[in-house]
């Protein structure tokens, strides 16, 4: 994979990244009910989620992060990008190993995100309980440890509905392939992004 060739044109930037936005925006509106419900914070999490090693799968997301990197001073991207390189080569030596992953992200300095605002869908929902409807059936989640633990005493607990928020990703992916011809396989974790792309 070259991420290099992987682009859209600038006059399209526009239009892709406002309606990721809008969809970011709709998720946080959702995710703050729920969240707000129990008092749910990530805040001083010694386990959170930017631990866990996630694959992630949409090219207009991916756009949208590299986007972001090039707001970092030269500096400070030097230092995501070699920490990215590090990273991406220890995971894929775990993964060959069979070794369970555990590694804080490459844009997590001193407990905060250096792109929050450009950070990747899962990295917005993770946490909270959560349910979305597929063609099979329902899928639930009791969310992180955290959350558990906050709603274990609840008879009802809230719940994240993310069905149309992953349907209206998909579509805007869809939309981005089919007008770009950026039809190919795309599962990479956001080390392996920043430590392709530069």
């Amino acid at each position: 994979m070259i991420f290099k060739d992987i682009k859209i044109p600038e006059a399209d930037k526009d239009y892709y990244f406002s309606r990721l936005r809008d969809i970011y925006s709709e998720m946080q509106k959702r995710y703050s009910i729920v969240a707000d419900a129990l008092k749910f914070t990530c805040d001083g999490c010694s386990d959170n989620c930017c631990y866990t090693h996630f694959k992630h799968h949409t090219i207009v997301e991916y756009l949208y992060l590299m986007e972001g990197m090039y707001t970092l001073d030269e500096s400070l991207k030097t230092e995501v990008v070699e920490n990215a390189k590090k990273v991406a080569d220890y995971t894929a030596e775990a993964e060959d190993s069979g070794e369970k992953i555990r590694i804080l992200c490459p844009l997590n300095k001193d407990g905060l995100c250096l792109l929050y605002s450009y950070r990747l869908m899962i990295c917005r929902l993770h946490g909270t309980a959560h349910y979305f409807d597929t063609p099979k059936g329902g899928v639930e989640g009791t969310g992180c440890h955290r959350f558990e633990e906050l709603s274990a005493d609840m008879r009802s607990v809230p719940m994240l509905d993310r069905t149309d928020i992953y349907r209206d990703l998909a579509y805007l992916e869809m939309e981005l392939r089919k007008n770009t011809d950026l039809n190919l396989k795309f599962k990479y974790s956001i080390a392996e992004m920043i430590a392709g792309s530069f």
